[in-house]
């Protein structure tokens, strides 16, 4: 048998060795089982949060064997769950973390397995640690030091009671300034500006706006030195129900607004009685809420209504001036403070 056909099985399997030693080199001290909805944070971004929260450490961790953790989130009514279970060779233990976002979740099992990665101090690193600490501070010699109760470091472990609390906290929101036009009601676009409160219980939330628009001109067929001036107001109940993801939300809305409509008419040898008319209107609309801070928010809207009256304004001796449309198209924009 020639020296190349004995040389060329053993160089396979020298560089198989090396790349199944690299294979198991790059697993690093985590083995990760993710199993979450599309939209929440992916394997890649938890495993570059865990290592950045273990390079904190003073040393790498040593152990011999690896950390598995496996994690499965859930959304139920509006709120998330992690399932984590951790298994650190022999031992084995799970937690579970819930919140309003999967971001937060994600982020507090991201600390969870950090912590277990850290190296733990061993004994004599913490009486070194102490007696350090003894040195540096002259004031535990005192006997007022010694009967003082110390003071615990604030836990770093993440809470799994606060998320929840947080979410089923009953949350005002104020909504001022509001900016809205409304198309398809009048002849002429009608501009409102309003303020509104409302109350958000986890997902869900009702409110109640209000809406002044000022006066528009309405032209009087067949003449040309009148003109009718109409005034508007609108209050606006809405049930929405929020889809959140880690800043953006989406609500759609159910809409029941009463509406108000008062008009007269002016020119010359004119004279017309004020005449005013109320009337229900019902729709749907959608809310798009940006959050710039935790209780501030930007939030944009449209919404289509139909109007359950269609009132006519007549003006005395020139007859009808304009009746109400069926449908009003709205589009607005406003600010958000949530308490």
């Amino acid at each position: 048998m020639s020296v190349s056909r004995l040389v060329a099985p053993c160089y396979l399997l020298l560089v198989g060795a090396l790349l199944t030693q690299n294979a198991h080199a790059d697993e690093g001290p985590l083995e990760l089982a993710w199993h979450v909805p599309p939209s929440c944070p992916s394997e890649t971004a938890v495993r570059r949060q865990v290592d950045a929260l273990v390079a904190t450490a003073e040393a790498p961790s040593t152990s011999a064997q690896p950390l598995v953790a496996e994690a499965t989130v859930t959304e139920t009514d509006g709120e998330f769950r992690l399932d984590l279970l951790l298994r650190d060779g022999e031992l084995m233990g799970r937690r579970t973390f819930t919140g309003t976002t999967c971001a937060e979740v994600t982020g507090a099992a991201a600390v969870a397995i950090a912590l277990l990665l850290r190296p733990q101090p061993t004994p004599e690193a913490e009486e070194e640690r102490e007696g350090g600490a003894a040195e540096e501070s002259p004031a535990v010699e005192s006997g007022a030091a010694k009967d003082a109760t110390p003071v615990e470091p604030p836990s770093t472990t993440p809470s799994t009671e606060e998320s929840p609390a947080r979410a089923r906290r009953l949350r005002l929101v104020l909504s001022a300034p509001t900016l809205e036009v409304g198309l398809g009601l009048l002849s002429v676009p009608s501009v409102g500006l309003g303020a509104g409160i409302g109350l958000e219980l986890r997902r869900w939330r009702l409110g109640l706006l209000g809406l002044w628009h000022p006066e528009v001109e309405l032209a009087v067929p067949g003449s040309q030195a009148a003109v009718a001036r109409a005034r508007r107001v609108t209050v606006r109940s809405t049930g929405c129900r929020w889809f959140a993801t880690t800043q953006l939300e989406f609500a759609p809305c159910a809409i029941l607004a009463l509406e108000h409509l008062s008009a007269e008419a002016s020119g010359d040898d004119l004279t017309s009685s004020p005449a005013s008319a109320a009337w229900l209107a019902l729709g749907v609309s959608a809310l798009l809420r940006l959050r710039l801070a935790p209780s501030v928010t930007l939030v944009g809207q449209t919404g289509l209504s139909v109007q359950t009256s269609r009132p006519i304004l007549v003006v005395d001796g020139l007859g009808r001036v304009e009746q109400i449309g069926p449908l009003e198209l709205t589009l607005g924009v406003g600010a958000e403070w949530i308490f």
